[in-house]
């Protein structure tokens, strides 16, 4: 995402502790696998297609593809897990649809919105 690799570093760090802090997050709510396999899943069906668009086409950017995963990574996950906690199945439905196609299509929109500005 950096052209600078000194950037490039403190993001990555950064990511990492952001990462251990969810982890840590989920560790404190003692969640059964079942929740934490469905949130795994969750982020493996948002990031599926637009893999398979990065593969097969240039329709997406690195700063499409990021921002994408930002704002829809988050928003799938949290109306799963409210749909699989409060055992609301259409919720589920809802958020792996959203994560199969709506997620793909945010990121395209912001492949192309973005393409030629510094975000």
């Amino acid at each position: 995402y950096c052209k600078d690799p000194k950037k490039s570093v403190t993001w990555a760090r950064w990511s990492m502790v952001g990462i251990a802090i969810i982890t840590w997050l989920i560790t404190v709510q003692n969640w059964d696998l079942t929740k934490i396999f469905f949130t795994f899943g969750i982020l493996r069906t948002n990031l599926f297609l637009i893999l398979i668009g990065i593969l097969l086409t240039a329709w997406f950017t690195r700063r499409g593809i990021f921002w994408a995963s930002i704002l829809m990574c988050p928003t799938t996950i949290a109306i799963g897990l409210y749909g699989n906690i409060n055992k609301i199945p259409e919720l589920n439905a809802i958020a792996v649809t959203g994560a199969m196609f709506i997620t793909p299509i945010t990121a395209y929109l912001l492949s192309r919105l973005l393409k030629n500005k510094t975000v």
